[in-house]
């Protein structure tokens, strides 16, 4: 049954788990695993353009995911390079944004080369908004977007290198503008993944596991947490729909009361 739509989580991030331990318990290859988690994910964006989700992300090779097994990885990556290929006219046919997040320099130059051309070929899309997080870190984003922050800083210091005097006013300025409440808040935020999009209001795990993983860890800091027992390959609209249904009934408070 499908709530109302003042109901719905506006952005939908999931943690895709589970591929692994599903192949095995079925007797199948890690490959079959993963080449059925590549159709739950297929499904699983059709069901959120049905839905009228706005942003999804999806969790799809962590930076701690290369200590798998070589064959394992040259597997995975392969099988990005066929996804992306495979769902280039879906995703513009239905209207659909895709973004990678992560660091992509981690990746082939095909890799990086496609990964880019369906950014550019979907970038005028108005529908669904699709993150796909590929080496990606809640650390290494929170580190990148403060390096960002401090070479902006060193950027306006350089402006004020004709005097000695003009340098230490400047840095006098940029202590008490940094000391400001949420400035540097703001700062980090603008610097983030995804952080142009709705706040991630639902993150779902499946495979009965209870951790974030190193995922979104700043912007998840109030999302509300559907944890599932399905594998990931198991994941369908109807399970979907089941987190959905758990999220409408909660009630958030922010911190509030």
């Amino acid at each position: 049954m499908h709530v109302e739509n003042s109901n719905l989580p506006k952005h939908i991030a999931i943690i895709m788990d589970g591929s692994r331990r599903w192949a095995k318990e079925n007797n199948k290859s890690r490959k079959s695993g993963h080449n059925a988690g590549a159709l739950a994910v297929r499904k699983t964006i059709e069901h959120a353009v049905e839905r009228g989700i706005k942003s999804l992300s999806l969790y799809a090779f962590s930076k701690e995911n290369w200590k798998r097994p070589k064959e394992e990885v040259e597997h995975l990556m392969k099988l990005f390079i066929r996804v992306l290929k495979n769902n280039q006219k879906f995703l513009i046919k239905n209207n659909i944004k895709f973004t990678p997040i992560g660091d992509l320099a981690g990746f082939s130059l095909d890799m990086q080369h496609k990964l880019h051309d369906l950014v550019e070929k979907t970038k005028e899309n108005t529908g669904l908004k699709l993150n796909i997080a590929i080496n990606y870190s809640g650390r290494w984003d929170l580190t990148n977007a403060t390096a960002k922050v401090v070479s902006n800083a060193l950027d306006e210091l350089k402006e004020s290198l004709d005097s000695t005097q003009d340098l230490l006013t400047k840095i006098e300025e940029l202590k008490r503008r940094y000391a400001q409440e949420g400035f540097l808040v703001n700062l980090i935020e603008e610097n983030l993944s995804v952080t142009d999009q709705d706040p991630i209001d639902l993150v779902i795990r499946t495979s009965n596991e209870q951790r974030i993983s190193n995922f979104f860890l700043w912007q998840a800091a109030y999302s509300e947490f559907v944890f599932l027992e399905e594998y990931w390959p198991e994941f369908d609209a109807k399970v979907f729909d089941r987190a959905i249904d758990i999220f409408s009934k909660r009630v958030r408070r922010f911190g509030g009361v």
